[in-house]
């Protein structure tokens, strides 16, 4: 009954005949702005809508419209019934696609496009760019096998099954761990949820032995996290576990705070994508506080990836650490068609200070994971010049030498005329200065040698007038020019 616009071309009946008959008056208001005033619709008018006509009750169906409005009602369960319109109203749902006049639209169906699409992501990930060998901490990197991970079912319960229905951070949302493991192996979603919780790993000791001994495999390579050397009430949310079903994923960012990360993969595969720059279709805003972006990686996947010009990619699974350096853009989707587990880290190296003092200094507006309140923009610009202040005074007293080297490096000017004005000299002004004293030395022998030519033209006899010899023109001279 639902099919993409462009198939309207092709329609053997009229392809506007239900749009005109379903949607009455407000087929006039085209889907975009249609779903925006169902969207702003209470519950039981949107379920009025559902009984108007078949048209209405296609626009009205879609997920979205649904989703925001289920997760929001749930305050005990999140009982995922294949779609989110079925969980909420908790009645059959009908299957219409077999009606013989269809709705054409490419925005109604694009969740659908998506679904199909979806195991493109595993098919297609046969492309290896990033670096596994010659570690350099400017790039992305891939640890291969660094570490063996304990069963994903230890990892998420322990020894304890009452963990089961503890909750986790989901999406926004406190929802109940078996909840949410159930509905992330049998989802639907076009964007489906994903588990993201910097508290879940504090009560798995077991789990929190392996974190150790990977954070201590990686300081040896990265160096130390300069946040540790904070108060504990200063220091940014740095560690998160992630779990995520198939078709999951983040899109694209940057990491916080200047920082860079690691990734340890303990179960299931993802695929990553990174980029130095924003990527094609990622356009970030001046201020660096909004990103307009495709809203899921299979959305981005679909419409720029082949347009895709310097990213680097890469398939990780069990064992594997993933390295992303500070400023880098990235996305990653998990490709099993399992649970993909993983802990991720953020820290602040020596090599990435530079960049974080200078983002806290320029745009204080933007430091994330520091557990206090800001209401608005100005709360959160003097948050984040109090966060600046108190990382120049620990570093003071921990790491005089190299914040002293940071700071002058920050300092520096990066033009020409900056380095005039504060009296510094080019690096190439010795070597500048050598070529001229080499030209000078050219110029006196130069002159020394004219000046000689110019005697010896004294002592020739000049030709007399009348004996000049003739003038010779040139084809040039047809144009007026000899």
């Amino acid at each position: 009954m639902l099919r993409p616009g462009g198939n309207a071309f092709l329609a053997s009946e009229d392809p506007g005949l239900l749009r005109r008959r379903g949607l009455g008056a407000f087929d006039a208001f085209g889907d975009v702005l249609l779903l925006e005033v169902l969207r702003s619709s209470p519950t039981s008018a949107l379920c009025a809508f559902c009984c108007c006509s078949r048209g209405f009750r296609c626009v009205a169906s879609f997920e979205d419209l649904w989703r925001e409005r289920f997760l929001e009602s749930t305050t005990t369960r999140l009982e995922y019934d294949g779609s989110w319109k079925a969980s909420l109203l908790r009645r059959p749902q009908y299957d219409l696609r077999s009606a013989e006049t269809a709705l054409y639209s490419d925005v109604l169906y694009q969740p659908r496009r998506v679904l199909q699409a979806r195991p493109l992501l595993a098919a297609e990930a046969s492309v290896e760019t990033v670096r596994r060998a010659d570690f350099d901490d400017r790039y992305p990197f891939v640890f291969a096998n660094l570490f063996e991970p304990p069963p994903s079912e230890k990892l998420l319960f322990g020894d304890d099954d009452m963990k089961r229905s503890r909750r986790c951070h989901v999406g926004g949302y406190d929802v109940r761990l078996d909840d949410f493991l159930a509905y992330a192996r049998s989802n639907r979603d076009d964007r489906p949820l994903i588990l993201f919780d910097k508290k879940f790993l504090d009560t798995q000791q077991d789990v929190l032995e392996t974190v150790a001994l990977l954070e201590e495999c990686v300081s040896k390579l990265f160096g130390e996290d300069l946040f540790a050397l904070l108060a504990p009430e200063w220091r940014p949310d740095h560690r998160w576990l992630i779990v995520g079903g198939p078709g999951s994923g983040s899109t694209w960012h940057v990491d916080p705070n200047g920082t860079s990360a690691w990734n340890a993969c303990f179960a299931g595969r993802k695929r990553w994508f990174f980029s130095s720059t924003p990527p094609e279709g990622v356009h970030p805003s001046r201020d660096g506080l909004d990103v307009a972006a495709p809203v899921s990686v299979i959305d981005w996947y679909l419409g720029f990836y082949k347009q895709k010009r310097s990213i680097l990619e890469c398939v990780v699974g069990p064992g594997d650490v993933v390295f992303v350096p500070s400023g880098w853009w990235h996305m990653v989707a998990n490709i099993d068609d399992g649970l993909t587990v993983a802990v991720t880290q953020n820290f602040c190296s020596a090599a990435s200070l530079g960049k974080t003092l200078r983002l806290l200094r320029e745009r204080p507006h933007l430091v994330s994971g520091l557990r206090r309140p800001c209401d608005t923009l100005t709360e959160k610009a003097a948050l984040g010049r109090q966060f600046y202040d108190h990382l120049l005074v620990s570093l003071r007293r921990h790491r005089p030498a190299l914040l002293a080297d940071v700071l002058k490096a920050i300092d520096a000017p990066t033009s020409l005329w900056g380095r005039i004005l504060r009296g510094e000299k080019d690096d190439d002004d010795d070597a500048k200065e050598e070529k001229k004293d080499d030209s000078d030395d050219l110029d006196a022998k130069a002159i020394t040698t004219s000046s000689s030519i110019s005697r010896e033209a004294k002592k020739r006899p000049r030709l007399k007038k009348e004996e000049s010899p003739p003038r010779v023109l040139t084809t040039a001279f047809r144009f007026g020019f000899t």
